[in-house]
């Protein structure tokens, strides 16, 4: 652990739906579906941990992630969709969208989305 509350530790805070939150599946589609992506994109953001060695190092970079959530709202499938070119960033972009876990109901049923994880320092 780095450390200080989730998400903290020198990197720049993500607005949900930024980076382009993508949404499928039976989540609805429109309004209710974006706004289920940008609540999962927020939870998966406060889990979100950049690791001190990456940190010291000056490594940044974006870890597109792949994911499929439940009726129930259970993580029921996550796939590293894009590389953010550092194993270190990717392995916490992963470890965070399981940390949020479980989500909210999605709208209409599961859901399935692509969701980036921006590891930047300010």
């Amino acid at each position: 652990a780095a450390g200080g509350a989730p998400g903290e530790g020198g990197a720049a805070k993500s607005a949900p739906g930024e980076g382009g939150v993508q949404a499928g599946g039976a989540a609805g589609g429109g309004a209710a579906a974006a706004a289920y992506g940008d609540l999962v994109h927020a939870a998966i953001l406060r889990h979100k941990i950049y690791p001190r060695a990456a940190q010291r190092r000056g490594r940044q970079g974006t870890a597109m992630l792949a994911l499929s959530i439940g009726a129930d709202g259970a993580l029921t499938g996550l796939t590293l969709a894009r590389s953010s070119g550092q194993d270190a960033l990717d392995a916490a972009a992963l470890a965070a969208a399981r940390d949020a876990a479980p989500y909210p109901p999605p709208p209409g049923g599961g859901a399935r989305f692509s969701v980036p994880v921006v590891f930047a320092l300010r």
